[in-house]
């Protein structure tokens, strides 16, 4: 079971439309969520327009399985974009890792208008950080695009434990 979403279509004025498929055929039905929230449940839609407004990307997870409630709803890679720069020819994606930038992909402009990073696994309940270098024909660097993740999953469930008083009826709920 493999949804594959296929490269947005630019359709001016900020909208795109995202389409996608499964590897379960025509008959797949999806559970979309958008930025986290379940936008549509076991349907059957291969496609979704969004709206972005330039400065906002959206985090879009489409399944072909319906999700158990121990899946965890939020990624766990960051993803962001970004639209091309006047006069780059290409983008160095670096994340921040023990006090240097490290380099992680670069990516060809190829007269591209939009470009779309999805981190490696990051660690939870820590805030991560990337930049995206615009370097020119001449390899000058252009100003970084930086982006900050604050990185949290769903949290584990609490451990609880309950005690009934025989003496006074009142039941204590402690966790651990």
């Amino acid at each position: 079971m493999t949804v594959t979403i296929n490269e947005p279509s630019n359709l001016g004025g900020g909208q795109w439309l995202v389409e996608w498929s499964s590897s379960l055929g025509a008959n797949a039905t999806f559970w979309i969520y958008l930025n986290g929230l379940l936008m549509e449940a076991d349907s059957p839609t291969t496609s979704m327009l969004v709206v972005l407004d330039g400065a906002n990307a959206i985090n879009l997870d489409v399944l072909d399985v319906e999700p158990s409630v121990d899946d965890p709803i939020y990624p766990d890679r960051a993803r962001f974009a970004w639209y091309a720069v006047d006069g780059a020819v290409s983008y160095r994606v670096e994340e921040y890792v023990d006090a240097a930038w490290t380099e992680r992909k670069t990516f060809g402009s190829e007269g591209a208008d939009f470009f779309a990073y999805e981190s490696r696994v990051l660690e939870d309940a820590t805030t991560h950080q990337f930049r995206v270098v615009p370097i020119g024909a001449d390899a000058n660097e252009g100003t970084p695009l930086t982006y900050s993740v604050l990185m949290v999953r769903r949290p584990d469930p609490p451990v609880v434990s309950y005690t009934y008083s025989d003496d006074d009826g009142k039941v204590t709920i402690a966790s651990a």
